[in-house]
């Protein structure tokens, strides 16, 4: 059986929201069901994966009374819709197949000019198979699990009216600007685990994986960098996470803001000093790119 409660949890720390998580085993394969907390379940929604013996499938499910859950999710802003992309073009960037079903109709998940201004029902579902499953490796079929609800809980979650949260910034001397940032726009969750979907969770300076080195507490930890400063940002912006947010190690995010200007991601790596990294020895595995 899957690891519920674990997994949940990891979702809870990737997305700052509360999900529980409920498994089950039956004749199509090994079931995750994950769900917000803080939305009844009739007026909220919950995610659901099956994993079975060459296939897999992700769908999202509306409650009975969802319909003030999508009519937010139908005016969600341009922002809000470039996070979604990002979960999206990654799964199929991975071989998945995604359903988009808006009003019963079918809609280009990655065109969102194209979408229905009112939605009244939505069908979300990523399907990938047939593909080889070690159902013998309770790990790997975690992983799967893991890997699958986060990006379709990261594509819905994307689309939500989630309230703003303050932060500390990273690297910042005490007393600047930007100390205190404002919103979830500018650094919300849910960009930091689209650009974590997009690029990983190596360093993009250092190539330094957490997990290499710490093992278990170390999976999936990275801080992320905005590429124009938080202060430079016009409002109204749309924040791509791909091409303007970057996984980095405190290390690396610490140094890019030895400047203001920051220094560029290219800028830094031509600095590094490979000898005398982790004192002389890089983590297996990892590699300073050059």
């Amino acid at each position: 059986m899957l690891s519920a409660d674990r997994l949940a949890q990891i979702l809870t720390e990737r997305f700052g929201v509360a999900v529980s998580g409920e498994a089950a085993d039956s004749s199509d394969g090994k079931q995750v069901t994950f769900r917000p907390h803080d939305i009844p379940a009739t007026q909220g929604f919950s995610v659901e994966v099956l994993i079975g013996w060459r296939s897999m499938e992700a769908q999202f499910l509306p409650g009975t009374y969802a319909a003030q859950l999508l009519g937010s999710m139908a005016s969600s802003s341009p922002d809000q819709r470039a996070a979604f992309g990002a979960f999206i073009r990654s799964s199929m960037n991975d071989g998945a197949r995604v359903t988009f079903r808006v009003n019963n109709q079918d809609v280009e998940p990655l065109r969102p000019a194209a979408w229905p201004s009112d939605w009244r029902s939505l069908a979300l579902a990523i399907t990938k198979g047939p593909t080889v499953i070690d159902g013998t490796s309770p790990t790997a079929l975690d992983g799967l699990a893991l890997t699958w609800s986060s990006r379709l809980l990261g594509a819905v979650l994307a689309l939500m009216p989630l309230e703003p949260v303050q932060e500390e910034s990273q690297g910042e001397a005490e007393g600047g600007a930007q100390q205190v940032l404002v919103t979830r726009y500018e650094r919300s969750h849910i960009n930091r685990a689209a650009c974590i979907e997009i690029h990983g969770v190596r360093c993009k300076v250092c190539d330094f994986d957490f997990a290499l080195v710490y093992g278990d507490i170390g999976e999936g930890f990275i801080e992320v960098h905005h590429i124009e400063p938080v202060s430079g940002i016009v409002p109204g912006t749309i924040v791509d996470p791909g091409r303007d947010l970057a996984p980095v190690c405190p290390n690396c995010h610490a140094m890019l803001h030895r400047r203001k200007p920051p220094y560029s991601i290219d800028e830094l790596r031509s600095m590094l000093r490979p000898n005398l990294l982790f004192g002389g020895n890089l983590p297996s595995g990892s590699v300073v790119k050059t």
